[in-house]
Parts: structure tokens; sequence; C-alpha cells
């Protein structure tokens, strides 16, 4: 009839006295953080149920269908109500313009044919589900105080008409299909915003633009798609200083082996902020529209992963920013079956890339003309199944390779920089030689000091006078 917990307890897991039907008195300790997915559900002779302060937590259908319960006590330290946790429940909700709260939870929208839906202040997070039914909704207000909003809240079944919603500077979380199906044209993502699911912002094809300003969140897949997958309209996103790290597969459906089509038809250019510092692997893969990369003057970016612009088809030139180091696997080219080529004509790599990924240029990159490194001291490129080269010159057939000036024996010495058959490309050098090298060049005397001379209008030099023709 009774269930005693220690003090060291920290959950109650899923279903675990599910359906427990001669339980009827339950005292829940403060140090059990989170209360399971349906823990307690059927449980129908249940009479009280005190919950102390300290628990945040209470997942999906925790206590659903507990309809004789005549004592319902929750703690003001709960910050989480999973879908249908309390449904069932005979307890009585504190009601606000037609928001049923939980402590510090919206937990349900009870009118669904309210247009005008604001969020009380204090409230930290939104359930699961919380407006699922609603498509009358015109707007929306957030209190400051968020840090959650949780799955489906107000998206799947519903398509809430709002055009724009404001993100607080504060939230945390945006959980899977969030707002999916919204009719917003723009979304700002917080800075604060540490974790963000697959398609939170699905299907959200009035979105034109997404300011990114989430300094390091990491995207929780769902089915393998993206935040943004399905968001046909969007043309441009641009990512705010502050910004440390682009997520894996943010704008793609999956990352490494599970990326796939994005639906992502229209964007077309991508803004970076100086304060990056990596691209994670996928970012941007299958971003067919995109065509312009704007680096910024100044940038921090250090790596970019695996296959962030594959099967990106309109790039025409990329112009990687001084400064990184590493220039991952497969990330330009489109590398499985079919017949449509890149628009890739160009691409320049910076003196400080250390770092090369095989098949950097790839597959269908048949329209490459040139690609400008001014790397000195070219590296060996990475090794995988494929072999380690850094351009799959059956595609790449074409292009000619521009090197810094006295460089181009050691680009011929790197197997990793020729093409599949060990036969080095067409090299050609850039840049001129010093005049200081020039005249190295004719002569048997030593002429390096005149490296550290700042006035060469005359100089000796193991015991010749030099004087410079000022007419030439």
């Amino acid at each position: 009839e009774t269930v005693s917990f220690n003090s060291e307890l920290k959950a109650i897991g899923e279903s675990a006295f599910s359906s427990c039907q001669n339980l009827t008195s339950l005292n829940i300790p403060g140090n059990v953080d989170r209360i399971g997915n349906y823990a307690f559900s059927g449980c129908i002779g249940l009479k009280t149920i005190i919950v102390e302060e300290g628990t945040r937590y209470i997942d999906s259908h925790c206590f659903y269908n507990c309809g004789n319960v005549e004592t319902m006590s929750l703690p003001s330290t709960i910050i989480g109500v999973g879908d249908d946790a309390l449904t069932g429940v005979p307890m009585e909700f504190e009601t606000k313009d037609g928001v049923q709260y939980v402590g510090k939870v919206a937990y349900k929208l009870m009118d669904n044919a309210i247009t005008d839906v604001v969020i009380r202040d204090g409230t930290v997070t939104i359930a699961d589900h919380f407006a699922i039914y609603n498509s009358s909704m015109a707007s929306l207000s957030l209190p400051s105080t968020l840090k959650c909003i949780g799955k489906n809240a107000f998206g799947w079944t519903s398509k809430p008409s709002f055009k724009s919603v404001v993100l607080p500077e504060g939230l945390e979380e945006i959980s899977e299909m969030a707002f999916n199906n919204a009719k917003f044209s723009n979304i700002t993502i917080p800075s604060t915003v540490k974790t963000i699911g697959g398609r939170a912002f699905g299907y959200c094809t009035a979105l034109v633009r997404v300011n990114w300003n989430a300094v390091d969140a990491v995207v929780k897949r769902y089915d393998y798609d993206g935040v943004f997958y399905g968001c046909s309209g969007l043309e441009q996103v641009v990512f705010g200083e502050g910004v440390k790290r682009v997520p894996n597969g943010l704008f793609s459906e999956g990352a490494g082996n599970t990326i796939g089509s994005s639906n992502l038809y229209s964007l077309t250019s991508v803004t970076f902020s100086s304060t990056i510092e990596e691209i994670g692997d996928g970012a941007f893969c299958y971003c067919e529209a995109l065509k312009t990369i704007n680096w910024p003057e100044k940038s921090s970016l250090k790596k970019i992963g695996n296959s962030v612009f594959d099967y990106c088809f309109s790039l025409e030139e990329v112009v990687f920013p001084e400064g990184v180091e590493t220039l991952g696997s497969y990330m330009l080219g489109a590398n499985t079956g079919g017949d449509r080529k890149m628009a890739l004509k160009s691409v320049t790599i910076p003196a400080s890339v250390k770092s090369i990924g095989c098949q950097f240029i790839g597959e269908r990159c048949d329209n490459v003309e040139k690609v400008i490194s001014f790397i000195k001291e070219p590296m060996e490129i990475g090794n995988d199944e494929e072999g380690a080269r850094a351009f799959y010159s059956y595609y790449v057939k074409n292009a000619k390779l521009y090197v810094p000036y006295g460089t181009k024996a050691k680009y011929e010495a790197q197997s990793s920089w020729q093409d599949d058959d060990n036969n080095p490309w067409e090299i050609v050098e850039f840049g001129t030689p010093s005049a200081a090298a020039q005249i190295a060049s004719t002569t048997t005397n030593d002429f390096s000091l005149l490296s550290n001379e700042t006035d060469l209008s005359s100089i000796i030099v193991d015991g010749v006078y030099l004087a410079l023709d000022s007419d030439n």
C-alpha cells in the first residue's frame, strides 16, 4: 500500500510501479530528481501523492490515469512535466489566460481557440505537447525566465499561424519539433541555447532567414533530421558574433555517413562571424542552392569538418579564410551516384592549413579550373579506404594547381597531391622571387644579408659594392 524511498535515490525508473493497484499512498522525497515515464501510471488505488521540494522532473504519463487521487502536492522546484504526466488525475491546476500551470511549468493550453497566448513571468519550462492541437494561435509571448521549450510544444499536429516569435536570452533547450510547421519568416536563436532538437523548426516553409547566436549548441536529431529540415523557403543564415562552433549537420539531414537531403532548396547565402572556431561535420551538406559564403575579414576559424559543403552544387568559388588549420575529408563534391555536376571552378587554400582530409575536392567536380594553395610545406593527405588523395582526379582532371614560387618540387614529391595514377598535376608557381634571390641566382657571392637591409640604395656584400639602378 505504501512505498519507502531512501535518501540517496536520484530517480524512479520508467514504469517502475505502473498499475500497482493496491498502492494507496505515495511520498516521494526531494532527493529524487526525476520520476520516469509511466512510473505510477494506472495506480488507480492511489489516494495521496506528495512530491517533496527538490524534485525537478515528472516525465511523460508519470501519474496517468491515477483517477482516485484525493490529495495531490507538487513542489515549486518542478521545471519539467512530460506530456499527459497528470492526465486523469483529479487535481486543481492553477490557470491563467487559458494556460494550466504546475509550479514553474506551463503544462497545457486549455482553450484551443485562443489566438494570443501569453506565458506568465516566472515560467521556466513549457511542457511537451503544450499546444499540440491549437491551430488558431496568432501571437506568442514568452517570458525572460524561460529555460526549456518541450517536444512538440507548438508543433506536430498543430499548425500555429503566428508569424514571429521572440525567443528570450536565457533559453537553454529547444526540444524536437517544438515549432514544427510554424509560419514565421525569421527566427533568432539566443546565445544561451545549449541543446536543440531535430525538426525544432521543421517544415517552417515561410522561414526566410535564421540568425544563429547559440555559442556552442548541440543538435539532437529526429530520425536523422536536422533542426531546419524541410524549410524549403530558407534563403539566408547569419551567425552572430560570440558563436564558437557551428554544430554537426545543422543544416543537413544527418552527419558523417548518415548525411542526406535537407530539403533546403532555397538557401543561397551563409555569413560566418569572426568568433567561430569550428564548423562541424556536414553542417551545410545538401544545401544545393548555396552560392555565397561570406567569411569575416578577420577569422578565428581553426577547423572545418568532414563533408561540410558536400553536395553544395551551386558553389562556384570557395576561398577558405587565413587562419584555418584543418580542412576535412569530402569537403567539396558529391560522393554518391548521379549525373549532376558541381558548379565549382576555383578553390583557394590559405598558408595556415596544416591538415587536409582525403578527397577534399571529390566526385563530380569536373568544372574545377584551378586550385590555389598558399601552403609552402605541402603535407601528406589523410588516408581512408579510397586512398590518400586531396583531389579525385578522375573528375578534377582539367584543373591546374597553383603553388607559391619555389615550392613546385615539394608538391610534386608528395604523392597525395598527385592524381590517382600517381602522376603529378600540372603545377604552376605564382609570385616572383625577391630581388636578392634573382641576384643570388647569377653569382656565387652570398647575398643573404640583403634580407636584413632596409635601405638597399647601396651596400657592400662580400667585398662587392652593389648599387640599385633607379632608372630600372
